[in-house]
């Protein structure tokens, strides 16, 4: 048995996933675009997922894409805290979800933990997850259903005139257009994919710490020089159309990788909320480009492609 932390979960994940025979994944969560990485060139016919859509850990976008690559061997368990992903010869048992945190996809702080192991304990392991598979229900649109109404419902709080109103980010900074006009955008749709070569240029900084994804992230494209140690709102869009944000501030340059670092929700005005992880955004596309529009006059960064895609 080995005990795995950091991208070598998701690696271990992924493998488990494009090895051959019967796999059972049993894994509560799924978000992030991660079924499109955990089954690209995945020979399908033998693989089943059993996953859980109550507890509001399972984004729709997820569900759906599970439900096309699939059919019937999506099912759902309404118990499910489970995080094993199995073959017959080898299993992953631990802490990560099929997320782009949990896999570690795109570095964004979650601290997992997750026991590799092979043999008769890894057979053990796929035993139980089949189990688990067998004890669910096939999945219905009343189950997407629930995702679209349970997904990421707590939201980011807002203070809006003395109340805390459930607003995602976007909309709150639409209603506060001082904040709103004055704050650059950085957008994405890839996912970082050199992270060694990301954290030895962190190193070469010379900062006198470790790249700790709790605290920064990195991207591999160089920033204009004036947005530099200014707040900016990150837009992140994920394989399957997901959408985060999160506030940052780009510190330098290294090697190609631009290293910022994240912000404290609560150090931008009417936010409470005191982590600094990329939130959810739920309003889709079209509030997405109504975003765009009103940044006119505002500095923007690299939102080319998303405009492209969104007049598309």
């Amino acid at each position: 048995m080995t005990i795995l932390t950091g991208p070598a979960i998701g690696e271990a994940a992924r493998q488990i996933c494009q090895s051959e025979g019967e796999r059972y994944l049993a894994v509560s969560y799924w978000s992030g675009g991660s079924s499109d990485w955990l089954l690209k060139d995945a020979e399908l016919e033998n693989l089943h997922v059993v996953l859980d859509v109550n507890a509001g850990g399972t984004s729709p976008d997820e569900f759906r894409n599970l439900q096309r690559l699939l059919g019937d061997r999506l099912r759902v368990h309404p118990d499910l805290h489970a995080k094993t992903f199995s073959s017959e010869v080898a299993a992953l048992v631990g802490s990560a979800n099929a997320t782009r945190p949990g896999l570690q996809m795109r570095p964004d702080g979650r601290l997992e933990l997750a026991a590799h192991i092979e043999g008769s304990d890894a057979a053990e392991a796929f035993l139980n997850a089949k189990t688990a598979y067998q004890a669910g229900s096939e999945a219905t649109n009343d189950h997407y259903g629930i995702c679209e109404l349970r997904y990421r419902r707590n939201g980011l709080n807002v203070i809006e005139a003395g109340q805390i109103a459930p607003l995602n980010f976007l909309a709150a900074l639409r209603q506060q257009p001082h904040l709103y006009e004055a704050m650059p955008l950085i957008y994405t749709d890839q996912n970082l994919e050199d992270i060694e070569g990301a954290a030895q240029a962190f190193a070469d900084l010379g900062i006198g710490e470790d790249l700790n994804w709790n605290y920064w992230d990195v991207y591999e494209f160089e920033f204009p020089p004036e947005i530099f140690n200014e707040k900016c709102v990150a837009l992140h869009i994920g394989a399957q159309g997901g959408m985060s944000v999160a506030i940052v501030r780009p510190i330098a340059t290294q090697d190609d990788f631009t290293f910022v670092q994240r912000v404290l929700w609560r150090e931008v005005p009417g936010f409470e909320y005191n982590g600094r992880g990329a939130r959810y955004i739920q309003d889709g596309y079209d509030t997405i480009w109504a975003a765009i529009e009103d940044f006119e006059g505002a500095r923007i960064t690299n939102v080319l492609d998303l405009i492209t895609r969104l007049r598309g």
